[in-house]
């Protein structure tokens, strides 16, 4: 089966309804994370790629970041409730609640 989304692009979705739901959820994901690089982009100054693997307004490093702590939560490595305090101390995210303190 095909769909067509708002984007003009043509997606074949499987005939197992799990599967169908997986992709469903991965499209959504980065349909999200594609919302949220243009907001950093247009209202925050953050640019796409930078020379610097270090530089920490660059959309790359953030999805490389995300990845990289995705895939530690998946594995164990560290639970959900404490990815905004790894993300605080390791990568050096700061975020709105913590100004207010």
């Amino acid at each position: 089966m095909k769909i067509h989304v708002s984007d003009g692009r043509e997606y074949n979705i499987p005939n197992n309804p799990f599967k169908a739901y997986i992709m469903g959820r991965q499209h959504g994901s980065q349909e999200q994370m594609d919302k949220v690089a243009m907001a950093l982009m247009d209202k925050a100054g953050w640019h796409g790629k930078s020379e610097d693997p270090e530089d920490r307004m660059s959309i790359e490093w953030l999805y490389g970041q995300l990845i990289e702590y995705t895939e530690a939560i998946n594995e164990k490595r560290i639970s959900r409730r404490d990815i905004k305090e790894v993300l605080r101390e390791e990568a050096g995210i700061r975020f709105v609640d913590d100004s207010v303190k």
